[in-house]
């Protein structure tokens, strides 16, 4: 079935924290952790060679005047070698999303593109999509590409631009970040952290490690932009700190999934398939990531309900329900067991059994207990979620004026803000939507401005089995609900 989503997920957290000479601190002593923010050359070099081999994740920057510049500034190279080994890496490797960052946190410059780490051996922290031939291929083009384009002048002619994503990232997390939280709660510390905004990521976040030669650990988080200004520059919102620190926590929790991957093939193989349509539209496409997502998200939680509330906490646990995350519940609560024995368990491996035990079990009987959860999650949606009161066109209407500028649909409860799910459904002309979706002051009613064609057929849906943002402001998902109506008049030749 075809299908195309537009969707926000809104989740507001207000902390503090503490600044100081352009890093955040955790102050443990001499070798404590601490956070650099920066706009990184590296990561904008990546992005933009993969931008023009035409990878999706980085085709979809919010900074249009910086995409134009972009794509103004290097039209004249997108033959160039470079361009053509990241389309084949793309094409046959599926080299894209954290695959790129990962090249530039193993790079020791933009402008050298010297291995931090020799690639031989493989690097255990270097993303598994590039290999030891390609990777050092496409290293000797970029070298080309930096120099035939004069990079550098590039990077420096947009330093105000960066500066302000800087100052705007850095003042985000001064007040809402509780940094200390990483080392406490997971007992070990990992290195030092990299926040970087992404230019060009779009509605995309990574996270990736790189270990130097030295030993020395860095951990980054490459976060999109969240909203521009009247003015057109970058804005990050409090909703974007859930996300910061799921990456970061992905450097905590991972290892504990990869040591124990093993064990785990015939819970994945049991389990992935329930769960498949779901897991792919957050581009998990194997169960492993299924279980590194699972542990990630479970810990996230747990953070929003030691800083923000249990009730915050709740929220969060159902809108990963409504992900395809149906057991997570079981996951937390495990994890609450272990914050309630801190004097006796000293960090997070210490109960990595139990973990693995769990994901375990939801895999016995081919599946059974997560079949059973998301059967059960689906009615719980259907008798307690949000509903849809009245749309205006009428659904199923037949002579919908095409100048119509915008559906509205009410529900029958306030909804939680910014955080829809319009998808396009079957074969039906996709909705022409021409402006921002967005709810009135009640958040009961939203608006989805609209250009359509006469004597056109339109279908969409509000959620579907697979995207399930639409919830209310408990953090019920809506069951999914299909629109269809047909305008009047002749529909115009085809061209």
């Amino acid at each position: 079935m075809k299908m195309k989503c537009l969707f926000i997920i809104a989740g507001l957290i207000m902390f503090s924290w503490a600044y100081a000479s352009g890093a955040l601190a955790h102050e443990n002593g001499p070798e404590a952790e601490e956070i650099q923010i920066a706009v990184d050359p590296r990561v904008e070099l990546m992005s933009i060679i993969f931008r023009l081999a035409g990878a999706h994740s980085y085709s979809q920057g919010k900074l249009a005047a910086y995409n134009a510049d972009v794509d103004q500034y290097f039209l004249i190279h997108r033959d160039h070698l470079a361009i053509k080994i990241a389309k084949k890496l793309l094409d046959e490797q599926g080299v894209s999303f954290d695959a790129v960052i990962s090249m530039a946190a193993h790079v020791t410059d933009a402008y050298n593109l010297a291995e931090r780490v020799p690639f031989d051996p493989y690097p255990k922290t270097f993303d598994e999509r590039w290999t030891l031939k390609g990777a050092r291929e496409f290293l000797a083009a970029a070298r080309g590409f930096v120099r035939d384009t004069d990079f550098k002048r590039f990077i420096e002619s947009h330093g105000s631009l960066y500066r302000v994503a800087e100052e705007r990232l850095s003042s985000l997390v001064n007040q809402n970040l509780h940094f200390e939280w990483f080392s406490d709660y997971f007992g070990v510390q990992k290195g030092n952290f990299r926040l970087v905004p992404g230019m060009l990521t779009a509605g995309s976040s990574y996270a990736v490690q790189c270990t130097g030669q030295g030993g020395e650990n860095e951990i980054w988080s490459v976060t999109s932009i969240s909203t521009i200004d009247s003015m057109g520059m970058p804005e990050f919102s409090p909703r974007a700190i859930p996300t910061i620190i799921h990456e970061f926590t992905h450097s905590y929790s991972n290892p504990i999934i990869a040591e124990n991957i093993s064990e785990l093939s015939e819970a994945g193989e049991n389990c992935y398939p329930v769960v498949k349509k779901q897991m792919e539209a957050g581009a998990y496409g194997v169960w492993q990531a299924m279980f590194y997502e699972y542990l990630v998200r479970a810990c996230v939680i747990r953070y929003v309900a030691a800083f923000d509330g249990p009730d915050a906490g709740r929220r969060l646990m159902l809108r990963e329900e409504g992900r395809g995350f149906y057991l997570i519940s079981d996951l937390c609560n495990l994890l609450e067991e272990y914050e309630k024995a801190r004097n006796n368990i000293s960090r997070i491996e210490n109960i990595a059994p139990r973990i693995i035990g769990l994901f375990k079990e939801w895999g016995m009987n081919n599946g059974e207990k997560l079949k059973r959860k998301k059967a059960e999650l689906q009615n719980y949606w259907v008798r307690e979620g949000p509903k849809v009161v009245s749309i205006a066109p009428p659904n199923g209407s037949l002579d919908v004026d095409p100048s119509l500028e915008a559906i509205h649909v009410v529900f029958d409860r306030p909804m939680a803000d910014r955080s829809w799910s319009v998808c396009t459904i079957g074969d039906k002309s996709d909705l022409p939507i021409s402006g921002s979706i967005s709810y009135d002051s009640t958040r009961m009613r939203l608006t989805i401005p609209v250009n359509l064609e006469p004597g056109k057929e339109y279908a969409f849906g509000l959620n579907s089995e697979v995207y399930m943002a639409f919830q209310c402001e408990k953090g019920i998902p809506m069951a999914p609900v299909e629109v269809r109506f047909k305008t009047r008049g002749k529909a115009p030749e085809p061209k």
